[in-house]
Parts: structure tokens; sequence; C-alpha cells
């Protein structure tokens, strides 16, 4: 048990590590002579919030780090190739960085975009283009994720209609039976709390259901129409969801102190005589 504890200790630290290391850079060499600029080789920029692009420059003939150059960052819609930021970069703390901050108002859309950065310095200049995904779940989608997200997506709809079938097909209705002495009684029926209680199901793996569908949506770039319905219906059933728990746990127990006193009326006689 102890060494067990200790290997899932050493791979949580190694998984923090990688998940707050720097990002591998990728460069692009332009020529012989001129700068060379290296970008980190995958950004997965949140949408509508604030980020920041980091790039390193060289000397190509002699490697040395450039950190008086002057570069600018120009981003553009991979859709229909329009131009939508263009600004300068700064240096950053280190001193051999440069980064780009990129308001919250900038990337409000999901979907591809492009950057090209363009520096120069002393008569030599250098560029690098590539592209990035702008996404809700800033995650970047891959085969594994679809399968994952396939199955679930396919179990929490299968778990959905079967709770909401068994909720509305379960009688919830109290039973009237004859005493020993022959005097209606009522008999409680338990299957109106199995009723509410599917229900609540059938609502949580709907939450569910919507959540995996916004995720698919978003990582692989599809409709971004159907994707905001989906985040902001998601969004909704969220905030609903407490609200809606304390409603069923107040109902149920309402139900349950009346059956309790109805079955008290029944038993002293002071309930009408129907008969079913």
């Amino acid at each position: 048990m102890r060494k067990q504890l200790v290997i899932w200790i050493f791979v949580f630290l190694a998984l923090i590590q990688i998940a707050f290391a720097q990002p591998p850079f990728i460069e692009q060499t332009v020529a012989n002579e001129g700068l060379q600029i290296e970008v980190p080789i995958f950004e997965i920029v949140p949408v509508s919030s604030n980020f920041t692009f980091y790039f390193h420059v060289f000397n190509l003939s002699n490697g040395v780090p450039i950190n008086n150059s002057d570069c600018l960052i120009h981003i553009y819609s991979y859709e229909d190739g329009s131009h939508i930021l263009e600004q300068d970069a700064v240096l950053y703390g280190n001193q051999i960085d440069f980064e780009v901050e990129i308001n919250d108002s900038v990337l409000t859309e999901s979907g591809v975009y492009f950057k090209l950065i363009q520096c120069e310095v002393d008569g030599l200049g250098g560029f690098f283009g590539n592209q990035f995904r702008v996404g809700s779940n800033s995650v970047e989608a891959s085969t594994s994720d679809a399968i994952i997200n396939s199955i679930l997506l396919l179990i929490f709809v299968i778990l959905f209609v079967v709770c909401l079938a068994f909720a509305y097909n379960t009688d919830g209705e109290n039973k009237f039976t004859m005493g020993d002495s022959g005097e209606p009684l009522i008999e409680i029926n338990t299957g109106k709390y199995v009723k509410l209680l599917l229900y609540l199901f059938s609502y949580l793996f709907f939450w569910m259901l919507t959540w995996v569908a916004w995720q698919i949506g978003d990582m692989f770039l599809m409709s971004q129409t159907l994707t905001g319905v989906l985040r902001v219906l998601f969004i909704f059933e969220t905030i609903v969801w407490v609200p809606l728990f304390i409603i069923v746990v107040v109902i149920g127990l309402i139900k349950h102190l009346a059956d309790i006193q109805l079955e008290k009326q029944t038993r002293r006689g002071l309930f009408p005589r129907n008969k079913k």
C-alpha cells in the first residue's frame, strides 16, 4: 500500500511539473544571416480572455539572443484572412523573451487563427508565422479525446433516456386497500419518491450530456453558434441545479409529511371512504 502511494505521489508531482513547465519552442530559419524567431510549438488561447504570446529572437549567425529589436505581431482570421490585430512586442522580465499581451476583447470567437511575428535590428530582420486555436476549454484536440468524449456522450444519452423513461412510467399514486375489518385504508406508494429521484437524476445526466457536447463542439471547432448555445445552456443548468435540488427535497419532505398525516386520518376514520 505504501509503495503504491509513493508511486501515485511521484506521478502526480511529475504531472504538475509538466503542466507548469515552459512550453517547448519551434524555430523558423529565414536565411544564413538575419534573425531567428522561436515560438511555442502549440498555443491554445481561451476565448474572450487576456493572453500573452511569448517568443525568442536570436542572431542566426552566432546564436546570440537579441533583446533590443523592434518586433510586431499580426493576427489574422484563418477563415477569411481578415487582419485582426497589429501590436508591438515588449521585452519580458528575463531580458531574453519577448511578449505581446492580447486584450480579452480581441479573440472573442472560437476557431483557428494565424499570427505573424516580424523583428528588425541593426539591418537584420526575421519573421515567423504559425497557426493557433482559440477555444473555451483550452485543450488540444486528439484522437483519444474524440474517443473518450464520444463514449461519455453515448453513456450520458443512454442514462438520461433510461432515467426519464422510468420516471415517466413509474406509478406515483397512493393506493386504497381494505383493512382487516373491511374499512378502506391508504397504502402509501413509495413510487412517488422514486419518481422524483429519477427525474432529478435525468436532469443531472442531461447536465453532464450538455457539458460533454459543449466540450466536443469547442474542442473540435464545430459550429460556433451551436457551441455557444451549448455553453449557455450548460451555465444555465448549473445555476438552476442548486435551487432545483432544494425544490425536489422540499417536495419529497412535504409528500412524506402528507403521507404520514393521511395514514393517520384513514386509521382514525377521518378520511372519506373512497374506494377504487
